[in-house]
Formats: structure tokens, C-alpha cells, sequence
């Protein structure tokens, strides 16, 4: 759905190569593939080709240092992890799944595929790279307290600067990051991170909101353990998590009309 609630912890920095390891929910895959389960297309826009990703860090994040490279190098190397390739995209074609479900959990294989994911054009979804096009850095502009309209402010506020700007580039995500200081309406309660779009200038503006929950939440929107992290920091660690997800989301279902299973509000391909 187009607000994340649990989602599962993706390697940073992961080693791309044409022979990949099964992820771990292969088997379910192969499983839904062959029984069609595959999410509903309801006729909506996605984005197709390489995606530019535009970052917003909102608040101060001038304490953090490397860590805000972080979130760059992942979704930089995010479109060649067998994660986006095989568990959001792709499964494998329909001729090599007995061979391919007979092969051990521990074995590694090369996987002939196809897209599930497409447009009335047949383009496909996520075919292309994923790469952070921007960063740029909102000072509290609307203070410490956001709320559900806030994202489309921010975004709009980032367009317009006077520094620094961003482009307004419809093909993009646009991807708000709030400081660990900064309180969100719903955060927490309702959501980890969603992702939505609205009309500017004749153009849809696609983009996903990913909360800090460091010391509001950290047992509910960071997963796994909520005191140690990969890159010992929960809250941006569980901000990357979530960013996965939303991201993936955001170029399948841009418009909440796309693949689906209910306009609007159902669940998407990152559930």
C-alpha cells in the first residue's frame, strides 16, 4: 500500500553480477508466478527508463556527515540487487521455472526473464537505473512539525529556491528525509513512509515521504533490532529500509492507479 507499515531490511551496497543468489522468498515467487498472482494492472501511469531520484533532507543533517551519502550509494546500486531484479520486477520466464524450482536454496543461477510490470504502451516498469540526481537541504522550512500536506510543500519549496534548486522533472521521485528532530503527522501511528503524486504546471510530481524514527519509534519503524544497525545509525538505517520500499512503489505505482490491488488503497508491489 501506498504507506509503509513493515517492510524487510535490503543489504546495502549489494554485489551485482549476471548469476545471482535465490532470495529467500524465491520459492513463494516461483509459486505466485505459476498460479498468476500477479497484482492487477488498473490502466494508471508508471515510470519507465532511468528514474532520477531528487533528496530533500529536511531539517539539520549537518551532524550526521557520511551518513547522508548513504542514502546516494544505495539507491545508486538499488536497480542491480537481485532484490529489485527478481523480488519487485522480474520472475523467471515461464519455460525455466521447473528447472529453476528444482534447484537447491544454496545454488546460484542465471535467470532468463520477463517484466511483469507494464504500461498500456508495454513499456516496462524499473527497467531501467536508478540514480540520485540532487540533494538538497531544507533548514525547517516548515518547522519541526509536518503534516499531511507538508511532502507537496516541500518539494514545491525545493523547485522554487533561490539556491540550490531542484529541477521540476516529472519523470523523477522527488523523496523528503526529515531529521531525527522533526515530527510528522500519522508517523509512527499510521505509517513508516508512503509515496503519492500531484499535479503542477500540467505535470504529475511523483514522491515519497521517509520519516526519521530514532527517538520517536525506532521498535516500530526500524527493522530488526531496534538499538544496532548495519551502519550504526537505526534511524537512518530504517529511513534506507523503508526508502526500498517506497521507491519501488513509486516507479510501479506512481499515481496509486497502477499496479494495485484497489485504486487508491490497496496493496502494491512492495507489500
Amino acid at each position: 500500500m501506498a504507506r509503509t507499515t513493515l517492510v524487510l531490511i535490503v543489504t546495502l551496497l549489494v554485489a551485482t553480477a549476471t548469476a545471482v543468489s535465490r532470495p529467500a522468498n524465491f520459492t513463494q515467487h516461483v509459486r505466485n508466478y505459476k498460479a498468476g498472482m500477479v497484482l492487477p494492472y488498473q490502466g494508471g501511469p508508471i515510470k519507465t527508463g532511468n528514474i532520477p531520484i531528487y533528496l530533500i533532507m529536511y531539517g539539520d543533517w549537518s551532524h550526521e556527515g557520511r551518513k547522508v551519502d548513504l542514502f546516494s550509494k544505495f539507491i545508486n546500486k538499488l536497480a542491480d540487487t537481485p532484490w529489485w531484479q527478481i523480488g519487485t520486477y522480474t520472475l523467471p520466464c515461464a519455460l525455466c521455472l521447473g528447472r529453476i524450482a528444482g534447484q537447491s536454496s544454496t545454488s546460484t543461477l542465471t535467470l532468463p526473464s520477463e517484466r511483469l510490470y507494464k504500461d498500456k504502451k508495454k513499456r516496462s516498469a524499473g527497467s531501467g537505473t536508478l540514480h540520485v540526481k540532487s540533494i538538497y537541504h531544507d533548514d525547517y522550512s516548515l518547522g519541526m512539525r509536518l503534516y499531511s500536506s507538508s511532502p507537496q510543500q516541500i518539494v514545491e519549496g525545493a523547485i522554487s529556491a533561490k539556491k540550490n534548486k531542484l529541477p521540476r522533472d516529472p519523470s523523477g521521485v522527488y523523496v523528503v528525509l526529515t531529521a531525527a528532530d522533526v515530527t510528522v503527522e500519522g508517523f509512527c501511528v499510521s505509517w513508516c513512509g508512503y509515496h503519492d503524486s500531484y499535479m503542477q504546471s500540467k505535470s504529475r510530481m511523483d514522491f515519497a515521504m521517509v520519516a526519521n524514527p530514532k527517538t520517536i519509534c525506532p521498535a516500530a519503524c526500524a527493522s530488526g533490532n531496534p538499538i544496532v544497525s548495519p551502519n550504526g545509525d537505526v534511524g537512518i538505517d530504517a529511513q534506507i529500509n523503508v526508502l526500498a520500499h517506497e521507491v519501488s512503489e513509486a516507479v510501479s505505482d506512481p499515481a496509486l492507479n497502477a499496479y494495485i490491488t484497489e485504486v487508491g488503497a490497496g496493496e502494491e508491489n512492495g507489500e
